[in-house]
C-alpha cells in the first residue's frame, strides 16, 4: 500500500490542521497535504518500527508536480532508526502554493521504508 494522508481539524494555539502521513510500502507515491498556502509549525515522525533511518520529504508544490526521487524537496526531516522525533518551527514557516509529502528510506531517494512510518504535520491554514 502506498502512503495515505488524513486530515483533522483541531483547536491548537499554533495550528488548526493536523495531517497524518502513513507510509507502509517500499513503492511510494507523493501525497497531497494542503492544496493552498499556510504555515508549518511542527513535524513528528514515528520510525520506531524500522531498523534504519527514514526521511519525510516535503514539497511546496502541488502533488501532480512531484516525482519522489526526482523533484527537489523543500524540507527533509530525518527520524533515526527505531526512534520517534519531533521538529518544531516556533515562529512557523509560511508556504504559499501547496504542501506535498513522501516518506523515503534515504535522503533524496525514491524507495519507501521497510516497515510502517507515520508522520504528523501541524499547520495553520
Amino acid at each position: 500500500m502506498a502512503a495515505t494522508a488524513t486530515t483533522a481539524s483541531i483547536a491548537d494555539p499554533l495550528g488548526n490542521t493536523l495531517y497524518t502521513v502513513t507510509e507502509s510500502s517500499t513503492k511510494i507515491a507523493p501525497v497531497a497535504l494542503d492544496a493552498s498556502g499556510g504555515t508549518l509549525y511542527a513535524v513528528e515522525i514515528d520510525n520506531t518500527a524500522n531498523s534504519v533511518a527514514s526521511y519525510l520529504h516535503m514539497y511546496e508544490i502541488v502533488v501532480g508536480s512531484v516525482t519522489i526521487g526526482t523533484t527537489d524537496e523543500h524540507y527533509t526531516f530525518m527520524a533515526p532508526a527505531g526512534q520517534r522525533v519531533t521538529y518544531a518551527c516556533p515562529g512557523g514557516h509560511v508556504y504559499t502554493t501547496a504542501l506535498t509529502a513522501g516518506i523515503v528510506s534515504s535522503p533524496g531517494g525514491s524507495v519507501g521504508p521497510s516497515a510502517t512510518v507515520t508522520a504528523y504535520v501541524l499547520v495553520n491554514i
